[in-house]
């Protein structure tokens, strides 16, 4: 792993609580919570796997890796353009939730990162093209520079 580029992601697994969304999200957002026992087990008995892919628990891990993180703090609303139930300033601000705790790990753990916090913002695409428009050329710089070759874009 040489360089990660997060835009709004479950930085904290630790906020997936059960098998599930917790479930004042589920019902807020109005979804079914999705099955999570299918990608590390059981949240309880498979707790060690759970721990093992949580990047917050790992932050130490990550000293040699290039983090460019982006992330909104949302606010609590479920409304959206579209009417869509997933991609709300509501969802934004449980992701931020993640971030936080993901960060201090980092601090913690004397590992360097690079984020774009925005005050506010929404689960949705018109949010996250700017944040890729920031993230992805210095993505690309920093794999370049692991390979030692000059980087295409300059700041």
């Amino acid at each position: 792993l040489q360089a990660v580029l997060s835009i709004s992601g479950v930085a904290d697994t630790a906020i997936l609580t059960g098998n599930a969304l917790p479930e004042q999200v589920s019902s807020l957002i109005g979804l079914s919570p999705p099955d999570l026992t299918r990608v590390w087990g059981n949240r309880v008995l498979d707790a060690a796997n759970w721990d093992a892919h949580n990047p917050a628990m790992n932050a130490a891990a990550l000293k040699d890796v290039a983090l460019f993180i982006a992330c909104g703090t949302g606010y609590a609303s479920n409304e959206t353009p579209t009417g869509d139930p997933i991609h709300t300033p509501f969802q934004e601000m449980l992701l931020w939730t993640s971030h936080r705790t993901f960060l201090q790990a980092l601090v913690r753990a004397g590992v360097s990162y690079e984020a774009r916090i925005r005050q506010g913002g929404t689960h949705y695409w018109n949010y996250f093209a700017g944040q890729l428009r920031w993230g992805l050329p210095k993505l690309v710089n920093a794999l370049y520079a692991k390979a030692g070759t000059t980087p295409p874009y300059a700041f």
